[in-house]
C-alpha cells in the first residue's frame, strides 16, 4: 500500500490544503458549541448515503489535519446511521482516538434492516451522469476508501455494512452502546471538552463520560408532516399490500415532487412497480446522460445560485448577491453590446429586482442623497463587502421562489424536448397503468421538475408524466380535511377544494424537527458549494519529471492506515482489553473481581493513555457477554 507523499508537497499546496480543512471544520462545527459537530454539515440537499460517505471521509480528514482530534482522544458519535459508522470507522483508523457510538434503537442502521422493499443505489443520486452512463454498471461518483457497498434492497446493503463495520471494530477501539439514547440535555461543556451525564432517577448509578469532541450522526431531522396525514414516510410505505388493495376507481394525491415523491407516485401509476425496476427504464447507448448532463447546467442558475465569484470574496459575499452586482456592471458597461436584464433570460428581471428591493434600503444608508442608480463598481463592491449576512440571506429567501420556478420550467423544457417513445417501449409500458387509479402530482413549482430531483430522476419523472392516468396540480395544500367514508377534502392556497380517496405527501426532513433544531450551525452561505463535498486532492513530482502524481490525502489516508491495521498482527505482549468489560466498567463502578485491575478501574483513561505511546491493546470480547443483564443499560 502507498502511502501518501507529504513531504513534498509545494507551499501552495499545503496552504490550499490548510484553508480546505479550515472550511471543512467550519462547515460541520456547531454554532453553540466548537467541539461539537454535524456529520451532515447541516445540509438539506445532497443527502444519499454516497454523499454522506464522501462529507463523513472529508470531515474526519478535516478534524485530524486540523489537530482537532489527535490520537488517544474520544469522540462520541450520537446516532447508528451509515454516516455513524464511516465517521467511527475512519477516525479510529487514521487518527487512533477512541470513538463510542451511542445509538437509541436495539441496533445500529434498524430503519434499513427491515426495509426488503426499498431500493438502494449508489449510481442513482449524482448531479452529474457522466459519459456512458449505466445505472447497473456505472462507478458512483464518490469511491470511498471503506463501505464499498453495491446496488440492493436497503435490508441487504444494510447487512452488508454492519458485516464489514464488526470486522473492522473487533481491530479498533470502537464502543457501541445500543439502547441508549443521548440528547442535548445530557451534553454539558466542560473546560477542554464535553461531558456525557445520562444520569436519570431511573439509572442513578451510572458514570458520567468524558469526551473530546461530540458528532451527531442522528440523521437529516424527521420527515415533514404538517397535514398530519397517515402516509408521509418514505421508510414507511412501498410495500405491495399500500397499493394492490386500492377501491376500483381512485383517486389519489402525493404532494411533494423530489425524489421521494416521484418513487411513490410510480408505485401508484404502474400495476407490480417494485423500486428496483427504476434502473430497468434507463434506455443505455441513447446519450441521455450528456443531454441531461448539459441541460440540467444550464437549467439550474447555477450563474445566480452558484456563482464562481464567491470565491473571489472569500465567502464574505453570498452568490445571488455576486450576480447583483456582475449585473450592475453589465448594465453599466454592456449597453454598447444591446445586452440588457431579459438577456439572460426572463427570470433574470424580476430576480434582479426583488435582490434590490431587500437592498435598496441599506444603499440609501450607506449613500444618503446619491442617484443610488450613478454609483460605480467600486462603491457597490465595497457596500456589498460591508453587508451583513443577515440581510444577504434575506435577498436569498426573496430570490428562493422566483429561481425555484424559473428552475421548474427550464428543466420542464429540456424535458419536453426528450421523446420518451423514442428511447423506451411506452405502449407495452402504458399497459402496466394501474386500472382505475387517477394520480394527481401537487407541488409549489410551476411544473413537477424541482431543483432538488436527482439528474436520474429528472428522466423518471419525463417517464412517469407520459402515463396518461397521471397529472400535475401546482398549488400549497392549506388544509386537509378527512370525512366519515374514508375520503379526503384538499383546499389549496388558490382557494380551490378537490376531493382525494388517498393522500400522500413526501416533504422530506422536516425544518422544524429532529436534531438540526438541537445543534443550529454557524451563519454561512450554504449555496456557495459544500466544501464536505469537494473531494482535496495535491500533486506530487515522480521519477519521471514530466508526470505528476495526485494525491486525495482525505482517502489515501485512510486507505494506507487501513492496511497497516489490516496487516496488524496481534503481540502476545501486548495487553489484553476486553470490550464487554470496558463497555461495563465505563458506565458502571468496576465489579470486586476487577477493582484492583488498572485497567479496568478506569478502562478510558488507560486505553487513551496507551494509545497514545503508540501502543495498541489485543481487543477480546468473551468475558461478560453471558452476563449481559447484570449490566443493561
Amino acid at each position: 500500500m502507498q502511502r501518501q507523499d507529504v513531504s513534498r508537497i509545494s507551499t501552495k499546496d499545503r496552504a490550499l490544503l490548510d484553508e480546505a480543512a479550515r472550511r471543512m471544520v467550519e462547515e460541520a462545527q456547531a454554532a453553540s458549541n466548537d467541539r461539537i459537530f454535524s456529520a451532515t454539515g447541516f445540509a438539506r440537499e445532497h443527502i444519499s448515503i454516497v454523499h454522506q460517505q464522501l462529507r463523513c471521509t472529508n470531515l474526519a480528514w478535516a478534524l485530524g489535519h486540523t489537530k482537532r482530534i489527535k490520537r488517544g482522544d474520544v469522540v462520541a458519535i450520537v446516532g447508528g446511521s451509515f454516516s455513524a459508522l464511516m465517521l467511527a470507522v475512519s477516525i479510529a483508523i487514521t487518527e487512533g482516538a477512541i470513538i463510542y457510538i451511542f445509538e437509541k434503537e436495539r441496533c445500529l442502521l434498524h430503519r434499513f434492516l427491515d426495509k426488503g422493499h426499498r431500493h438502494l443505489s449508489p449510481n442513482l443520486n449524482s448531479r452529474y451522469l457522466g459519459k456512458r452512463f449505466d445505472p447497473a454498471w456505472s462507478a458512483p461518483f464518490f469511491e470511498p476508501p471503506i463501505f464499498k457497498w453495491r446496488r440492493g434492497v436497503a435490508s441487504s446493503v444494510a447487512h452488508e455494512w454492519l458485516h464489514e463495520f464488526d470486522r473492522h471494530r473487533r481491530k479498533l477501539p470502537i464502543f457501541a452502546f445500543l439502547n441508549l439514547e443521548v440528547s442535548k440535555r445530557h451534553i454539558k461543556p466542560r473546560v477542554g471538552g464535553l461531558t456525557i451525564d445520562l444520569r436519570s432517577r431511573a439509572r442513578p448509578h451510572l458514570r458520567t463520560i468524558d469526551v473530546d469532541l461530540l458528532i451527531d450522526a442522528t440523521g437529516f431531522g424527521e420527515e415533514g408532516n404538517p397535514h398530519d396525514v397517515a402516509d408521509y414516510s418514505y421508510w414507511e410505505s412501498g410495500h405491495r399490500l399500500i397499493y394492490d388493495h386500492l377501491p376500483k376507481s381512485c383517486d389519489v394525491l402525493v404532494s411533494g415532487c423530489g425524489d421521494s415523491g416521484l418513487i411513490e407516485a410510480m408505485h401508484y401509476a404502474m400495476s407490480g412497480f417494485r423500486h428496483a425496476l427504476v434502473e430497468n427504464f434507463w434506455p443505455s447507448g441513447a446519450n441521455l446522460e450528456a443531454r441531461l448532463d448539459i441541460g440540467l447546467e444550464e437549467a439550474k442558475l447555477d450563474d445566480i445560485l452558484q456563482s464562481p465569484e464567491v470565491e473571489r470574496y472569500d465567502g464574505r459575499v453570498i452568490s445571488e448577491v455576486c450576480w447583483w452586482l456582475d449585473t450592475w456592471f453589465r448594465l453599466e458597461n454592456w449597453q454598447s453590446a444591446n445586452w440588457s436584464l431579459r438577456s439572460g433570460g426572463a427570470h433574470n428581471e424580476p430576480i434582479f429586482k426583488a435582490i434590490e428591493d431587500i437592498l435598496r434600503p441599506h444603499l440609501k444608508a450607506a449613500f444618503p442623497r446619491r442617484d443610488l442608480a450613478r454609483l460605480d463598481w467600486d462603491e457597490r463592491e465595497t457596500f456589498v463587502l460591508d453587508l451583513p449576512l443577515k440581510v444577504q440571506l434575506q435577498a436569498r429567501e426573496a430570490v428562493r421562489p422566483l429561481a425555484d420556478a424559473a428552475i421548474s420550467r427550464g428543466i420542464d423544457a429540456l424535458a419536453g424536448t426528450i421523446v420518451v417513445g423514442k428511447l423506451l417501449r411506452v405502449g407495452e409500458l402504458h399497459k402496466r397503468i394501474r386500472p382505475g387509479v387517477r394520480l394527481t402530482l401537487n407541488g409549489t413549482t410551476p411544473t413537477p421538475y424541482t431543483r432538488q430531483l436527482s439528474t436520474y430522476n429528472v428522466w423518471l419523472m419525463r417517464v412517469l408524466m407520459s402515463f396518461p392516468n397521471v397529472r400535475y396540480r401546482q398549488g400549497r395544500i392549506s388544509k386537509v380535511t378527512a370525512d366519515r367514508n374514508g375520503r379526503f377534502s384538499i383546499a389549496f392556497d388558490d382557494g380551490t377544494t378537490d376531493v382525494f380517496d388517498r393522500v400522500v405527501t413526501r416533504y422530506g426532513p422536516s425544518s422544524t424537527k429532529g436534531r438540526q433544531t438541537m445543534w443550529a450551525s454557524r451563519p454561512r452561505d450554504s449555496h456557495a458549494g459544500s466544501w464536505l463535498l469537494t473531494p482535496v486532492s495535491y500533486t506530487v513530482p515522480t521519477k519521471d519529471k514530466n508526470v505528476y502524481r495526485r494525491i486525495y490525502p482525505a482517502i489515501d489516508r485512510v486507505k494506507s492506515r487501513l492496511h497497516e491495521v489490516e496487516t496488524r498482527q496481534a503481540s502476545p505482549r501486548a495487553d489484553k482489553l476486553d470490550k464487554a468489560m470496558y463497555e461495563r466498567c465505563l458506565f458502571l463502578k468496576p465489579m470486586i473481581a476487577t477493582s484492583d485491575d488498572p485497567i479496568y478501574r478506569d478502562p478510558q483513561s488507560w486505553l487513551s493513555a496507551k494509545l497514545r505511546k503508540g501502543k495498541n491493546p489485543n481487543y477480546t470480547e468473551n468475558i461478560l457477554r453471558e452476563a449481559a443483564q447484570y449490566w443493561s443499560f
